[in-house]
């Protein structure tokens, strides 16, 4: 639901007075340190205010932005002359000083070059390694090369669909190719999808042969929750999963036609806008918690100032509030923070009352998941049951018990979207770990374990 305003609340003003938050609206926990979680990222979306913008980024734990100061056409205004407006440097200088990373965006058509209807493969790669130069690492976590090129530019302006491909794969080369020359390490990121990646890859192995990771936009669209895909083999596996998706794009077609893998980054995903607020901030938690475990180097929710019904911050007349998507990520940051790992291999069981449909570990995409991290000495787990949200009926009594633990000194678990504790009893029982009262339905619950030792 969304915030409510009373005539007499209290506001509370953060940052030159652009963010405004009614005092009920607030939860007990949102003022809590949250370090930056490695993975969590947003689309940029600055409103009228950066600076209010980027403390938000900040406070929630993000740790990289998808990011351009301005699109090519923006940037070089006459051939071979580059210019970055001020507005920005501005972002790219606040994001910089947060210490938040950026995946630097290269998109798109430049009309200058008007005998390539502004696709002049040339020319974008000396714009590219102009801004290898201009923005460089450690604020730059990566290079993307264009957004979504079967939806931008290409189709519309260079050819049936073959040569549309081909133009791609020869830009993506050259521009590689320029930024390597200023920048050896920073990964270069490619953006085609579905069977247009397939193809290229098919069919233009050689122009990858410096490109280091792939781009993936998992949205589930319409009223799927997070964990589904709706694409159909060979996109992503039999059950049409999100992570059967990502893998298809980074592990099996790259393994098949460039021998090696490539990481995976999905640079758009969420963007829930169906259900209640509550619905979304669970699917937010639930699409970030598996992308991360499936291997995504960054799962950029969009949009993050709200468009539509999606995204993460109202922005209400120029003042901006955090939605409950918001808080949601903000816990499930403080849980995670910069130096988790995914475990995928910890023995464990999970008894449920009553008995699921699905057993657990059958099913990415409906029934129980379980998710393993290790977060420096401590560790932590993510329970939900994937699916439809389901809000009128009380979820499963779970009890977990984890195999081989190691000694546990201290438990605690939290329903990350609405921030509540969940009261949980561990036990010991032939050297096994057992913990009770675990809450197994919609909304996602993070529970620490901390070690004796």
């Amino acid at each position: 639901m969304r915030f409510i305003h009373s005539t007499i609340a209290c506001l509370l003003m953060l940052t030159g007075g652009a963010i405004v938050r009614a005092a009920d609206s607030v939860p007990a926990d949102a003022e809590l340190p949250t370090p930056p979680m490695r993975g969590l990222a947003v689309n940029s979306g600055f409103g009228n205010n950066p600076e209010a913008a980027v403390s938000l980024m900040k406070r929630m734990g993000v740790s990289v932005v998808r990011w351009l100061p301005a699109e090519w056409a923006g940037i070089e205004k006459e051939k071979g002359k580059y210019v970055i407006p001020e507005s920005g440097q501005r972002t790219y200088d606040l994001l910089r000083k947060a210490n938040i990373q950026v995946i630097l965006l290269l998109f798109r058509r430049n009309t200058l070059y008007a005998e390539s209807k502004g696709m002049d493969a040339d020319a974008y790669a000396k714009y590219a390694g102009f801004m290898a130069k201009t923005f460089t690492p450690p604020t730059v976590a990566a290079y993307e090369l264009w957004n979504e090129p079967c939806n931008f530019d290409f189709p519309q302006y260079v050819g049936q669909r073959e040569v549309w491909l081909a133009k791609y794969c020869e830009m993506a080369r050259k521009a590689a190719s320029a930024i390597r020359e200023v920048d050896p390490k920073t990964p270069i990121l490619q953006t085609l999808e579905v069977q247009f990646w397939f193809d290229a890859l098919r069919d233009h192995p050689a122009d990858f042969a410096q490109i280091d990771g792939t781009v993936c936009h998992p949205y589930p669209t319409g009223i799927n929750p997070a964990e589904r895909s709706p694409w159909a083999p060979p996109v992503t596996d039999t059950e049409r999963s999100m992570v059967g998706y990502l893998k298809s794009h980074a592990v099996a077609f790259p393994k098949k036609h460039l021998g090696r893998e490539l990481s995976v980054w999905a640079t758009e995903c969420g963007g829930f806008d169906k259900g209640s607020e509550e619905q979304k901030a669970a699917y937010q938690v639930r699409g970030l918690i598996q992308g991360v475990a499936a291997g995504a180097k960054a799962w950029c929710v969009w949009p993050f100032i709200v468009e539509g019904s999606a995204g993460l911050v109202w922005n209400r007349g120029g003042k901006l509030e955090p939605t409950p998507s918001y808080y949601a990520l903000q816990r499930t940051a403080r849980f995670m923070g910069p130096d988790w790992q995914a475990v995928p291999d910890v023995q464990c069981r999970l008894d449920l009352v009553p008995e699921p449909d699905v057993a657990v570990g059958q099913s990415r995409v409906k029934g129980p998941q379980v998710y393993w991290f290790r977060v420096g000495k401590e560790w932590v787990t993510f329970v939900w049951n994937a699916g439809k949200y389901v809000a009128d009926m009380p979820p499963a009594d779970g009890t977990l018990t984890w195999l081989n633990s190691p000694t546990v000194a201290k438990v605690e678990a939290q329903d990350v979207v609405t921030g509540k504790k969940v009261p949980v009893t561990m036990t010991y029982t032939s050297g096994l770990v057992t913990l009770s009262g675990v809450p197994v339905g919609s909304n996602p619950v993070a529970i620490r374990w901390t070690p004796a030792n």
